[in-house]
């Protein structure tokens, strides 16, 4: 058996005790990168940082132990996931008799070569085209190539941990210092919201809640995936982050695409001067040292009857069983409850992600 190590280290060891519950005699061989070696197995070494990518793999070496069967855990419940298609295709010609995707679930798919046409024709290509615009718009940023991109983008919040790691902000001008110098959000959140399109089904639904032409903050709103979706559809927005390269970034993409949003420095504490119908303000909270005062800070500029939209991520991840680095959690979820209470907001709509709160109207 030829295990990929496609999967936080959980995952992985998860793949391995299903095997190992299935045939305690099977023998498993282990491709990873450099340092994600598992003691007690044979460790075959993808030489390269980043995703594993087909035209880097040693088909080669692979082949020549003629596995039987091929296992990629998927980090994911999405079963034709587009992101493991390079792993797909290395599995593929290693010459084993069956590949295997096995899914955090537990959920094991036999990736036969009829389902794998049928991905790639309606899921695999039209997110390459996805990844291959998002990788572009940074290149005409920042100037880099392409391939360095994608690997800026693949490593961005393994980078952005390890930083955090070495520099442990506490305080929160740290915190902020961190954030304001350091460019890993410009690829790591292309890669989630325009590569990936994580975010496009959030923007769909906070599309729906807002009234045509309204006016609309978006609070923290990173590579401004959300303002350019909701200025296009006619509101009227504002987009604030703190200044650094990623906020510049947004702005450039906001001029590329001439379209009038307005840019805000979050250069104070309490930035906020003016009042606006709605307020965006997803995965934001849960990285910042006074969640409290800032939704205490956005409360008070909100107009009367307007829209809080507000996402925190409270649970770990599934996969990895862990929260971020970067995820201070300062924000504990019954307070959350009743510290809108205490701001006048009732009980809130829950839409996918999301939490909707209506302002009392005055």
């Amino acid at each position: 058996m030829l295990l990929f190590s496609s999967g936080p280290d959980l995952l992985v060891r998860k793949a391995i005790d299903s095997l190992q519950a299935w045939k305690p005699n099977l023998s498993i061989t282990i491709y990873c990168h450099s340092g994600r070696e598992i003691a007690g197995f044979e460790n075959l070494i993808y030489p390269y940082p980043g995703y594993f990518r087909f035209e880097l793999a040693d088909l080669h070496q692979l082949r020549e132990y003629c596995f039987d069967l091929a296992l990629i855990p998927y980090a994911t419940d999405r079963r034709l996931h587009p992101d493991y298609n390079e792993l797909d295709r290395i599995a593929s010609a290693v010459g084993a008799w069956a590949v295997l995707a096995y899914y955090f679930d537990g959920t094991v798919l036999l990736l036969d070569s009829k389902l794998l046409e049928r991905k790639e024709k309606l899921v695999v290509n039209p997110y390459l085209k996805q990844k291959n615009r998002a990788i572009g718009e940074i290149c005409a940023f920042t100037g880099e190539s392409p391939l360095l991109v994608e690997d800026k983008c693949n490593l961005a919040y393994l980078r952005a941990s390890r930083l955090w790691e070495e520099r442990r902000p506490e305080s929160a001008e740290a915190i902020d210092r961190f954030y304001r110098e350091n460019d890993f959000y410009i690829y790591g959140l292309m890669k989630e919201c325009d590569w990936r399109g994580a975010r496009f089904d959030t923007a769909e639904l906070v599309c729906k809640e807002l009234e045509p032409g309204s006016s609309v903050l978006d609070y923290g709103g990173g590579c401004g995936t959300t303002a350019l979706f909701l200025a296009r559809r006619g509101f009227r927005l504002a987009h604030l982050d703190l200044p650094g390269r990623l906020l510049d970034f947004a702005e450039f993409r906001f001029q590329r695409r001439r379209l009038n949003i307005k840019v805000l420095k979050a250069e104070k504490k309490y930035p906020l001067r003016e009042a606006y119908d709605s307020i965006v303000c997803t995965h934001v909270l849960e990285h910042l040292p006074d969640p409290e005062g800032k939704l205490r800070h956005l409360a008070e500029h909100l107009n009367p009857g307007g829209k809080l939209i507000l996402s925190i991520p409270f649970e770990p991840n599934p996969v990895a069983g862990v929260h971020p680095n970067l995820h201070l959690n300062r924000l504990a979820p019954e307070r959350y409850a009743r510290l809108m209470e205490e701001l006048g907001f009732g009980t809130p709509l829950h839409k996918g992600e999301l939490d909707i709160f209506q302002h009392p109207a005055a």
